[in-house]
């Protein structure tokens, strides 16, 4: 069963789920001092399997991998990309996934790449344990009770009749994703004073989220001296790049420590920030991260390459030696934990619609999982007037008129004229990678 499965049974509340998560926790933390060499027997187990299940990696991978071998044998392994995936398809895919599966998941393509790919899990608590960590360590490590509540700001669509009922979140379960799920998507001058009158009413203890919500969430409470009536133990900052600036600022409004956390949908790394600096720790049991230079080889301390991940979670498509297409600047390795600063990809982009409002893209395609968009081998958005969007597009399998209709339509609902236009090439940035906007509009 995925967590997702955990957390929509009914017989599994909510509260043994958390309290199940915080004992693997503690005793993953009890273990710290073991996790160098027990991620190179995760990283030997996930190279079996592959070895055994994936025809692709059975090419390359010839004998039984041990915990001694392991990271060495990793090294002789090519670097896989989305390109690669689209070509092997199931010949990439585990043998234990058949055309009936009906899990899958694809992602929005940030760095202008989107990717379809079967789901299935290996270990479902990885995931909380990652996220109940994040938390504790935003309170000093005081651990979180199951009575914490959590609060979320993300791209979350809304139904009609809570809209016009003016409520701006969706309920869910409370760990680790947010007992009410406010949306990045509605939030207009008009709206906030409602967002911040219902965040109220939480009684929240963490807050996690798209930095560019929390910080306009932020920018109306002060600028408008609206009374706090929640007391955070802090906030954790997700899937969008920001500003050390910003970071203070969210801080000093909220009166709590204030941290970035850094994962994908392919659930293949995950790392929190430090409090007190700008370094980001890659946990070791969640998977194997490296920072590659131009040539595939693993950068010095203090020199900036390419993050590029081996999971230890997916076993639908093994990702091995993943090229994320994120930059990083690699601050060296402690025990299995490496640590990465300035983390480059995760954008902060925006559309202008039609009466000017700034339309997120973190919220609106990268966290709305929009299946038309697996039918894109490659695109990019480009704005020069508010309310148009060029959509240069690189055809996909399978693109065709309705994939096409439905696009066109998944930007008129957030007041835009998608105008698609059909390229063999997008031009990459000197890094390499593909600008996902250009946005002239200033």
């Amino acid at each position: 069963m995925t967590i997702k499965g955990i957390l929509k049974d009914n017989a599994v509340s909510n509260g043994i789920y958390f309290l199940l998560a915080r004992k693997k926790a503690v005793k993953m933390l009890e273990e710290r001092g073991n996790w160098g060499q027990m991620q190179r027997q995760w990283l030997a187990d996930i190279l079996n399997y592959a070895r055994n299940n994936s025809a692709y990696y059975g090419k390359y991978i010839n004998d039984d991998i041990t915990a001694d071998t392991a990271a060495s044998v990793l090294k002789t392994l090519p670097l896989l990309t989305k390109d690669i995936i689209r070509k092997e398809q199931a010949g990439i895919y585990s043998k234990e996934i058949t055309a009936e599966w009906s899990d899958w998941a694809n992602t929005g393509g940030s760095t202008g790449e989107p990717l379809k790919f079967p789901r299935k899990c290996s270990n479902i608590w990885n995931e909380p344990i990652c996220q109940f960590l994040t938390y504790s360590y935003l309170n000093d490590w005081k651990g979180m009770g199951v009575t914490d509540t959590i609060v979320s700001i993300s791209g979350c669509r809304i139904e009609q009749d809570r809209l016009h009922k003016r409520v701006y979140y969706n309920k869910a379960r409370n760990f680790p994703w947010g007992r009410y799920d406010f949306s990045t998507l509605y939030m207009t001058d008009d709206n906030m004073p409602y967002y911040v009158e219902q965040i109220n009413s939480t009684k929240a203890t963490y807050m996690r989220g798209y930095s560019a919500g929390v910080l306009t969430l932020a920018q109306y409470i002060r600028n408008h001296g609206i009374p706090l009536k929640i007391r955070l133990k802090g906030i954790y900052l997700t899937s969008e790049a920001f500003a050390e600036a910003s970071r203070r600022y969210i801080s000093e409004v909220f009166k709590c420590p204030v941290i970035g956390q850094y994962g994908h949908t392919e659930m293949s790394v995950y790392a929190y920030q430090h409090k007190d600096d700008s370094v980001y720790e890659c946990l070791p049991f969640y998977g194997y991260t490296e920072i590659i230079d131009g040539s595939g080889q693993h950068v010095a301390e203090g020199e900036s390459g390419e993050i590029v991940v081996t999971g230890f979670n997916q076993t639908g498509l093994p990702f091995i030696r993943y090229k994320t297409g994120d930059i990083a600047t690699y601050r060296g390795t402690d025990n299995g934990v490496v640590m990465i600063d300035a983390i480059q990809g995760r954008t902060v982009d925006y559309l202008v619609d039609r009466s000017g409002k700034k339309v997120f893209l973190t919220g609106a395609i990268f966290g709305g999982h929009i299946k038309a968009f697996n039918h894109i081998a490659q695109w990019q958005l480009v704005q020069s007037i508010k309310g148009k969007v060029r959509v240069d597009v690189i055809k996909g399998d399978d693109y065709s008129n309705e994939v096409e209709d439905e696009i066109t339509r998944f930007f008129a609902d957030f007041d835009l004229e998608a105008e698609l236009n059909y390229v063999d090439s997008i031009k990459k940035q000197p890094n390499g990678k593909q600008k996902f906007l250009i946005q002239e509009i200033k």
